[in-house]
């Protein structure tokens, strides 16, 4: 039983022996101009798209005529040249010149002018291509072009400098031709109009009525490049206006010589004002932005009180200083004070008075440290010194040193004093300095105990 949604092969045989050779309507279909030869090069085939652009018909061509028909003699004589060259044997004008070259490599290309039956040449790009029978044998050549893009060719200018001129007037950059002692030969209509002169003040002007008297070394050199030979320069200068206005530009220069000897310095100005006020804003909004990050940065690490760092600062001071003690395998000390009874202080006198004391106290500090040291506020009324390349012998000498300072200071209400806990050790990890820190807190809660105004460990 046959399939209702497959006709038979016989049903479909009227069909299929009334469609002509699918190569033939493939052929026929292409838009490009498509044209088969036999070996004698009688053009036995053209598809529509071939008949339509080259104006024949189809009795006209086929069977008729040889694919020459189609070229440009001229042409023709100039391929069988570089034919020839190309592959080293004597190629005669015509069939040949079309055809040797896809017969060995199996394929050619060329661009050349088809000529219509009215004459009219169709500039073309041609693929020549070998034709063979079933027994491999060559038996023609296949044709297939498409029309090739032309560029259109400028139309004469009747007056170029006329032209060349109207051009120059047409650009917002600055042109113009001076001679060798700065008189005006030509400039353009945004000169004119930038630096706010008529046509008629040309005459009495020259460059240096022009130029910013800032810009005026560079000018000079500007010559001295000219009369040494130089062809080209470019500079920055800035040029005032005629009511005084200041336009800085981008000078382009070049120089014009006649047997040896300057005539002409031409130049165009690109007027970046604009851009270089941008720029000055640009460079003062970075300042202050840089300004505003070091005072960040400071307030950030510095105590709002006493002007001294904070404990962030020390923290980072103590990993640094580490760091170096255990390369440099030298001592590393810390100490820390308090403030004796200061609650009692503040309670007594006010927390105003409070702050003066620690105030007073930083300053004490700061000014009996080493420039090698670095005095922190710790917290409250607690202060920290981190003494680098210090043993235990030297911290103790320093930190009775501060202790008799702070004793011995006029206060202005009642005596202060301090206590002080110190520790120093070599650290071999960075682990040694917490311990480090630990130990100097350790001693300070044993000074303190110890009766105040002392400091422990206590000094041989």
């Amino acid at each position: 039983m046959e399939s209702p949604l497959l006709p038979s092969l016989s049903a479909a045989a009227p069909e299929i022996s009334a469609v002509p050779d699918w190569g033939t309507l493939i052929l026929e279909a292409l838009p490009t101009m498509t044209v088969a030869t036999d070996l004698a090069g009688v053009i036995r085939f053209a598809n529509p798209s071939a008949l339509y652009h080259l104006g024949y018909t189809e009795t006209e061509l086929c069977n008729r005529a040889t694919i020459l028909l189609l070229h440009d003699l001229a042409q023709i004589q100039e391929r069988s040249t570089q034919m020839a060259n190309e592959l080293g044997r004597t190629i005669r004008p015509g069939l040949d010149c079309l055809t040797a070259i896809a017969a060995v490599r199996g394929v050619d290309r060329l661009e050349c002018d088809y000529l219509r039956k009215d004459g009219e040449a169709i500039p073309v790009v041609v693929e020549i291509t070998p034709l063979y029978a079933h027994s491999q044998t060559l038996s023609g050549f296949l044709y297939t072009a498409r029309e090739r893009e032309t560029i259109p060719q400028p139309e004469p200018i009747d007056n170029p400098e006329a032209s060349f001129r109207e051009f120059l007037d047409s650009t917002h950059d600055l042109v113009q031709s001076i001679t060798p002692d700065g008189h005006f030969l030509y400039v353009n209509r945004a000169w004119l109009r930038t630096l706010e002169y008529q046509v008629d003040d040309l005459p009495q002007l020259t460059l240096v009525d022009v130029i910013h008297p800032v810009s005026m070394g560079q000018t000079a050199l500007l010559f001295k490049q000219a009369l040494s030979g130089h062809r080209h320069s470019r500079q920055e200068l800035i040029l005032k206006t005629r009511n005084g206005h200041e336009i800085i530009v981008e000078s382009s220069n070049s120089f014009s010589f006649e047997n040896g000897k300057l005539t002409a310095i031409r130049s165009i100005f690109h007027d970046i004002t604009s851009r270089k006020h941008q720029e000055q804003l640009l460079a003062e909004h970075q300042k202050q932005l840089s300004s505003a990050n070091v005072k960040l940065a400071l307030l950030a690490t510095t105590d709002a009180l006493t002007g001294l760092k904070n404990r962030r600062v020390f923290d980072e001071r103590m990993d640094y200083e580490c760091d170096r003690a255990i390369r440099q395998k030298t001592p590393l000390a810390v100490m820390i004070l308090d403030v004796d009874r200061f609650k009692e202080y503040n309670d007594e006198f006010g927390h105003p008075a409070g702050d003066h004391v620690l105030q007073q106290l930083s300053l004490l500090l700061l000014q009996n440290s080493r420039t090698i040291d670095c005095v922190v506020r710790y917290g409250g009324e607690e202060f920290a010194i981190i003494l680098p390349n210090t043993p235990l012998e030297g911290a103790l000498v320093l930190a009775e040193r501060f202790r008799q300072v702070v004793m011995n200071h006029e206060w202005p209400s009642r005596l202060i004093t301090v206590s002080i806990g110190v520790a120093s050790v070599i650290p071999e990890t960075a682990r040694t300095i917490k311990e480090l820190v630990a130990e100097a807190d350790r001693c300070l809660y044993e000074a303190k105990h110890g009766g105040r105004n002392r400091i422990h460990p206590e000094q041989d």
